[in-house]
């Protein structure tokens, strides 16, 4: 039987169509340097191949897919960026990078995708404002900067954790913040590092009256006068007083 019909190389290499042929130069260039919006492009990489069918070259496995916009060979624009294991961001790129408004997505081991983060990108880290969903099923709403929580925004802890609300500073609670309890109580004061430090107040919750008790609690050695106060108070004390003024 001829080669033809059994669909051998020569029969394919024949009746392959050829995209550059249909379309002009100018198109041609732009398609070579991935520019505009596309179809999707597989990443691969190659692996060894245990059944030695590709006479020792290896084997090729995708690692990755992306269908969106380009801009000089770089993702740029909106797109969406798949990994094997089911990750993937849909959102704003900007030379290669994720950037603008963006959602990244988990898969489950059943599965089901499961939201990570959706809110502000700039180069390639969380920045601005956006909701983080925890493993653990914790969640933050609030600001971010290069990649961690900084600023203001409120952290719901899962099952009897509590709620957070106020400043952040490099991923830690810092600054002033509210928390309440889940049976009831409140505190609010000031916070360093992640841990309650300075004063603040503590109202208890009494079930069975349905109110709250105030406490003011020290909860810790409060930290010393910053040196812009201390240098303040010390010119005070030095400065001259102004004579009482003396009336005719």
């Amino acid at each position: 039987m001829p080669q033809q019909a059994l669909g051998g190389s020569s029969f394919i290499h024949e009746h392959v169509i050829q995209p550059a042929a249909l379309l002009n130069s100018t198109e041609v260039e732009k398609l070579a340097h991935k520019e505009g919006t596309r179809r999707t492009v597989y990443f691969t990489k190659q692996v060894d191949d245990p059944n030695k069918k590709t006479s020792g070259e290896g084997a090729y496995r995708r690692t990755g897919q992306y269908l969106g916009e380009w801009h000089a060979n770089e993702f740029d624009g909106k797109g969406v960026y798949e990994l094997a294991n089911g990750t993937r961001y849909v959102g704003g790129w900007q030379a290669g990078k994720r950037h603008g408004m963006g959602t990244t997505w988990l898969k489950g081991k059943k599965g089901e995708l499961r939201k990570q983060y959706a809110g502000q990108w700039l180069d390639d880290a969380r920045h601005g404002r956006g909701v983080f969903n925890y493993k653990n099923g914790d969640s933050y709403n609030g600001e971010w900067k290069n990649g961690v929580r900084h600023g203001v925004g409120i952290l719901t802890l899962a099952g009897d954790g509590g709620v957070y609300e106020g400043e952040w500073f490099n991923d830690k609670r810092h600054g002033f913040g509210v928390f309440d309890y889940v049976n009831g109580d409140h505190f609010e004061g000031a916070w360093v590092e992640g841990l309650k430090e300075g004063e603040g107040v503590h109202f208890y919750f009494d079930k069975e009256k349905k109110a709250h008790t105030k406490r003011c609690e020290p909860t810790r050695p409060a930290s010393p006068t910053p040196p812009r106060r201390r240098r303040r108070a010390a010119a005070a004390a030095i400065a001259p007083r102004r004579p009482p003024s003396s009336r005719a």
